[in-house]
C-alpha cells in the first residue's frame, strides 16, 4: 500500500527574502496517480486549482502560507518561475541518501559550482536549487529534463516545492 506523504510545513528564516517578496506563490497537495503522488498547485487566493503558467492564480507567501497552516489537506507552499522574474531552478532527482545525508559526487559538484540557494526537497531524496539567470533561448518552454542524469531545469511555466530545508554542503 501506498502510504501518503507527510505535509511539509516549510522553514521559513531559511526562505530567501527576495524570493518572499514576489507574489509568485502557490500551494500544493499530495495526490495519488497510478502507483506514486503527484503535487498538484493550488491557488492561495481560491484555493482552487492552480496554474505554473498563469499568474493570476499565484498569490503572496503569506497567503500560501496561511493556506496551508489553515487546511489541513493542503500539504506545503511553491515557488512558480516566471519570465518577468531573474530565476532558474535546478531539481536534482535521488541524489541524496535519506538515512546518512549524503549527495551524490555529480550532485555535489552541481551544487558546488551554482553555490547559490539549495534545500532538500520533500521526498528527502532530492535537491531544489535556485539561481539568479536565465536559460538560452533555443530551450524550449523555459527548460528541460534529463531523464538519465535525474536533472531538471528551468525558468519558467514550472513551479517548484519549497521546503526551507537548506542543504548545507
Amino acid at each position: 500500500m501506498n502510504t501518503k506523504p507527510e505535509p511539509v510545513y516549510p522553514i521559513v528564516e531559511n526562505i530567501p527574502e527576495e524570493l518572499t517578496r514576489l507574489d509568485q506563490w502557490v500551494n500544493w497537495f499530495w495526490k495519488l496517480d497510478g502507483d506514486k503522488y503527484t503535487k498538484p498547485l493550488i491557488d492561495p487566493k481560491t484555493l482552487k486549482g492552480g496554474s505554473h503558467s498563469d499568474p493570476s492564480t499565484w498569490g503572496t507567501f503569506e497567503q500560501a502560507l496561511n493556506k496551508l497552516n489553515n487546511h489541513k489537506w493542503l500539504a506545503g507552499i511553491g515557488f512558480a518561475f516566471s519570465e518577468n522574474d531573474p530565476y532558474a531552478g535546478i531539481d536534482l532527482d535521488d541524489c541524496r541518501n535519506t538515512e546518512t545525508g549524503e549527495i551524490t559526487p555529480f550532485a555535489l559538484s552541481i551544487i558546488h559550482k551554482l553555490n547559490s540557494y539549495t534545500e532538500i526537497s520533500p521526498s528527502q531524496r532530492g535537491v531544489k536549487i535556485i539561481v539568479k539567470g536565465r536559460l538560452p533561448e533555443y530551450v524550449s518552454e523555459g527548460g528541460g529534463k534529463n531523464e538519465e542524469l535525474r536533472i531538471e531545469v528551468y525558468d519558467r511555466k514550472r513551479y517548484f516545492t519549497i521546503t526551507g530545508q537548506v542543504l548545507d554542503v
